[in-house]
């Protein structure tokens, strides 16, 4: 025949085929592994360097942390130091100069100035509320035995930064107060509605709160100065921030209002004398 038929005339191609097919294959295998390989070292070099890159900033971060709080407790320390400086009526002055520098005229400032005869002995022991008020104001028992005292106005008038400082002044003034009346002028747990009616039903001796509450119940005359003979401002003290009745942004504006309006010149008039606690 013209064809060359052998046995075996499939199997040289087939056999050729295979070993070329293994051969590919063994290759192929050998350089997917090894495109995997460099793959994988890529990956790994790109989470190392993600990872370093994160330590880095963290301890970037906790440097700065470290810094603001260092910072932050030398101005506290500095704050606390000045705690210890009683407050005298020259301090009163030129927080109300600082205050007034943009709005006022000089002649409105020295209208404002207050004098040393209109402030009670600065706390210069620093003494307790109890301690300070009872060698400022030794007369208070006789002050509440006073006869024509009519109702809606304090002998005694505390302002203080916030309500649970107004709790802790009025617990410890305690020893001071004696039996007496005592309103608490602030919002903590209480409405204005339940204030006015006490305040117009009773005849108060010792009044303690806040500014706001204060400015809300002297507008609606439900708290009148016709009686209040000591105006004292807790002016020293601090809360965790270190911050003064001063200090505080939102409550120094009302703090000031309530000054001019209605304290300053309720003082100058000869009724009442300040306290700087």
């Amino acid at each position: 025949m013209a064809d060359n038929l052998d046995d075996e005339w499939w199997q040289s191609k087939s056999d050729e085929d295979v070993n070329d097919h293994e051969n590919g294959v063994v290759k192929g295998e050998a350089g997917d592994d090894a495109a995997t390989e460099i793959v994988k070292s890529g990956d790994q070099k790109d989470v190392k360097a993600k990872k370093t890159k994160k330590r880095k900033k963290k301890n970037e971060n906790k440097k700065d942390s470290d810094v603001k709080k260092r910072k932050r407790r030398k101005i506290t320390e500095e704050l606390s130091n000045e705690t210890t400086k009683a407050a005298t009526c020259e301090d009163f002055n030129e927080f109300l100069n600082k205050e007034l520098e943009k709005n006022s005229s000089a002649i409105k400032k020295q209208d404002l100035k207050m004098e040393d005869d209109t402030f009670l002995p600065s706390n210069i022991k620093l003494n307790s509320i109890s301690s300070y008020l009872k060698e400022v104001i030794p007369n208070w028992s006789k002050l509440l035995s006073t006869e024509n005292q009519k109702t809606n106005s304090p002998i005694l008038l505390i302002i203080t930064s916030s309500a649970k400082r107004a709790v802790d002044v009025n617990r410890d003034a305690a020893e001071f107060k004696g039996k007496c009346t005592t309103v608490k002028l602030f919002a903590k747990h209480m409405k204005v509605d339940n204030q006015e009616n006490y305040l117009n039903k009773h005849k108060v001796h010792f009044g303690v709160g806040t500014p706001h509450r204060i400015a809300t119940l002297i507008e609606s005359k439900a708290l009148q100065l016709r009686d209040v003979k000591y105006v004292i401002l807790d002016w020293n003290w601090r809360d965790m921030k270190s911050k003064r009745l001063l200090d505080i942004p939102d409550i120094k504006k009302v703090f000031l209002e309530l000054l001019l309006k209605s304290f300053i010149p309720h003082v100058k008039s000869g009724k009442a004398k300040f306290g700087l606690f």
